[in-house]
């Protein structure tokens, strides 16, 4: 029980770290747009995290999680000085492609959605074109 809430503490304040790192600490020109730190999965032993960013747009996130995987070291150093404890869990970078599918899945709803309108709207100009004939 301590242990899980000593890790989900930890995967609290990793993710604050990373989020404020990108936003406030990196001045990369290849970071474009909105990054936000989605999830942090910690090892059992709490050696090694990974931190899984979301991107708008979506077309930025190659190049944006390159440039984040890029000033890894400057981050790792920034969460060593505000964790402070023995051994600062080694960080990865991923791209968390839960949202990318929420956001394709949601497209083909409205897609469908629409669909759906016209050909209400074609029956319901078939069905007046019909009264009037009679």
């Amino acid at each position: 029980m301590l242990e899980n809430r000593r890790k989900l503490r930890m995967a609290r304040i990793i993710k604050e770290v990373v989020s404020d790192a990108i936003q406030n600490h990196l001045s990369d020109p290849r970071i474009q747009g909105f990054v936000s730190v989605t999830e942090v999965e910690l090892t059992p032993d709490l050696r090694n995290a990974s931190v899984h960013l979301s991107f708008i747009p979506e077309d930025t996130a190659e190049i944006t999680l390159r440039a984040i995987k890029h000033a890894r070291g400057h981050i790792q150093t920034l969460l060593a000085h505000e964790l402070n404890i023995r051994f600062c869990p080694i960080i990865s970078f991923h791209e968390d492609l839960k949202y990318k599918k929420a956001g394709e899945t949601l497209k083909i709803i409205e897609k469908i959605a629409d669909e759906l309108h016209k050909k209400d709207a074609e029956q319901n100009i078939q069905d007046q074109d019909t009264e009037d004939i009679k």
